[in-house]
């Protein structure tokens, strides 16, 4: 006989997992399609400004400069749509960290700042908005209150259920 609480769990984690591993490698890989972008926006603008192909005749003009830009930038947001999986949840890949040459070349090229830190852990802008108001950090007074209160009706609603069970299991031997 099958255990289907099991089963159901070893299908859940293990779908999570594919999913995270998968989504990772993807990254990875969209990291990589930056880089190379990145790289080719270079040698455009390198091109364009040395006025000739490097292994030819052919010179570089604005068309092809912004062309590369353009497939910069699709390729930083591709990565990042790539990294975020909702609102205030992302995913760190291993290969997939900017560097700070990296924030600064997409500052410059085409626009982008990344004011987070990529090396420190996401942090939910609900939770750090007090931060902001009024230089405290951690959570709000109302939040600690709400939080305090669930655990106590959670704590009362387990003395109760052991209460009853007990009692259950006192009455079934009396009988």
């Amino acid at each position: 006989m099958v255990n289907i609480p099991a089963l159901g769990a070893f299908v859940l984690i293990f779908g999570l997992y594919s999913f995270l591993v998968s989504r990772t490698n993807a990254i990875n890989q969209a990291a990589e399609e930056r880089k190379e972008a990145l790289q080719a926006v270079r040698q455009t603008k390198s091109d364009q400004i040395a006025g000739k192909d490097v292994g030819g005749e052919k010179v570089v003009d604005s068309i092809e400069v912004e062309q590369a830009l353009a497939a910069y930038k699709k390729a930083i947001l591709n990565e990042e749509s790539l990294r975020t999986l909702a609102p205030g949840i992302r995913i760190r890949a291993p290969n997939g960290i900017w560097s700070e040459d990296d924030k600064i070349a997409a500052k410059q090229l085409v626009g982008i700042d990344f004011q987070q830190d990529e090396k420190l852990e996401p942090q939910l802008q609900m939770l750090f908005d007090a931060e902001k108001r009024d230089g405290k950090r951690g959570f709000s007074n109302m939040s600690v209150a709400v939080m305090g209160l669930v655990v106590t009706l959670l704590l009362g609603l387990q003395v109760f259920m052991l209460t009853l069970q007990s009692e259950a299991s006192s009455s079934l031997t009396e009988t």
